[in-house]
């Protein structure tokens, strides 16, 4: 008789209440896979400064020594504070024999930062099975005696590259410059300047070693200049740059006809030729009673009143992004919170200029404007 067979009703119904065990099927992956180090691990890091000025990016160059015959993957850790800033925390190691290394960027926010040691740990299948630490000399920092013009930037050197001046609206102008540094962090640059409406620094690239990156401002149009300083580590002293804030020569008419397209100028002279024109057709008409000079001259005179009512519009969707150029990398500068009507000024492949209902101007995807 089967032990099935011998169980009763009740007892066959609490067999079928009990849950499924929820183990894997394969008991050998439920095996913890511990891997015991056969080796040591030494960490070592190249000479380095002991006194750094805060906003000084900096390196350390580190080493792990290991005959470990597995794979494995490192994990840093850093003995700081906050006040201390690591700056690329997706650097990779590069191997080199038994040895691997690695270069460390960190930048001090101010003269309390920290970094007493760094720790290196080996993992396998996310389980660390060695690690080593090492103790750092002291770092001091020293602050940078500013001025009001100082742009938060310590450098080999930073130069401008281009720039270019446009109208922002209606009431603002806008300069985007394009700064080049070298051993630099080109996302600190900030200006403590109460002229300015707006500031930002986008599209950074390159390395700390040298780098690119695009500042934008927005200020009132009686500013006379852009003024800044740096913090130059080979001159150990502030160097100061002067912009001259004056409108790019393709912004200076085009662009102030485009805040105002009902008064563009080419519409008047265009209206005004054929008035002329209408007003020859009337004098040839009293003199020579010419029905046909009459007639061309109701026809220009009509058409003159239909010369620029011809202004495209449309609605920028809600959530659709403004530019300030039309290119990839430009800024964003408004985001549409609910759909708004605006007027279209110019399109340039796939992006439109449009002039919103607050007088600001932007360069918006052509997916995001709509019929009105």
């Amino acid at each position: 008789m089967s032990f099935a067979a011998s169980l009763d009703d009740k007892q066959k119904q609490i067999y079928q209440n009990i849950a499924p065990s929820d183990e894997m099927g394969n008991y050998e992956e439920n095996i913890k896979d511990t891997y015991i180090a056969t080796s040591s691990l030494v960490l070592s890091a190249k000479e380095y400064k002991k006194q750094y000025f805060v906003g000084e990016v900096f390196s350390l160059e580190l080493s792990a020594k290991t005959t470990e015959n597995t794979e494995f993957d490192f994990e840093l850790s850093f003995n700081k504070n906050k006040e201390l800033v690591f700056l690329n925390p997706e650097a990779k190691w590069q191997k080199n024999g038994d040895e691997y290394n690695i270069k460390l960027y960190f930048e001090a926010q101010n003269s309390n930062a920290k970094l007493e040691s760094i720790e290196v740990a080996l993992s396998r299948n996310k389980e660390v099975f060695q690690r080593s630490s090492l103790l750092l000399e002291p770092l001091n920092f020293k602050r940078v005696n500013a001025d009001k013009n100082y742009s938060q930037i310590v450098a080999n050197d930073l130069s401008v590259k281009r720039t270019r001046t446009s109208y922002f609206d209606d009431k603002n102008l806008m300069m985007i410059v394009e700064l080049r540094g070298e051993n630099a962090n080109l996302n600190d640059f900030h200006l403590k300047d109460e002229t300015l409406i707006e500031q930002r620094i986008d599209n950074v690239r390159g390395d700390f070693n040298s780098s690119i990156a695009f500042y934008s401002a927005i200020f009132a149009p009686n500013k006379k200049s852009l003024d800044f300083s740096y913090f130059n580590l080979n001159t150990q002293k502030l160097e100061t740059l002067s912009i001259a804030v004056e409108l790019s020569a393709d912004e200076s008419v085009s662009t102030q006809s485009d805040l105002n397209p009902k008064n563009n100028d080419l519409v008047f002279y265009k209206q005004l030729g054929l008035w002329i024109v209408a007003g020859l057709c009337f004098v040839f008409f009293i003199f020579k009673r010419s029905y046909i000079a009459l007639g061309i001259a109701i026809l220009v005179l009509a058409l003159s009143f239909f010369i620029g009512t011809d202004t495209q519009t449309g609605v920028v969707k809600s959530g659709a992004n403004a530019k300030i150029l039309p290119t990839a990398n430009s800024t964003y500068f408004r985001t549409s919170k609910q759909d708004e009507k605006v007027e279209v000024l110019a399109k340039r492949q796939n992006y439109i200029k449009v002039l919103f209902e607050d007088g600001a101007i932007g360069w918006i995807d052509e997916k995001d404007l709509q019929e009105n």
